[in-house]
């Protein structure tokens, strides 16, 4: 039975800041100029001036649209836009930013 890979959510949040919209670009398509805090039509459902980042975004990656709901980080951006879990989207950040998993010491 293969182990499954764990990371550290610590290292990869640290890891990730500052970093967002280039990760959010890459693994969700998501392009550049809706990634800039001003109002526009959401990515994903397509509604006129319903999507923003928050002013934050590079540290968090956190975004809203008035119909879909609020995405408070990256991750849970990435679980809505991806239709992953948690540690699916914890998985594609370390792996992009090349996080190595966490070892397993179990004997």
């Amino acid at each position: 039975m293969a182990a499954k890979l764990r990371w550290d959510i610590a290292q990869v949040k640290q890891a990730v800041a500052g970093q967002w919209s280039v990760v959010i670009q890459q693994l969700t398509g998501i392009a550049a100029s809706d990634l800039t805090g001003k109002h526009g039509p959401c990515p994903k459902c397509g509604g006129k001036d319903r999507w923003r980042t928050f002013d934050d975004f590079e540290q968090t990656g956190g975004a809203t649209c008035n119909r879909c709901g609020k995405m408070a980080d990256g991750f849970a951006l990435l679980q809505y836009f991806r239709n992953c879990s948690f540690p699916e989207s914890l998985q594609l950040v370390a792996e992009l930013l090349n996080i190595e998993p966490l070892t397993n010491d179990i004997t």
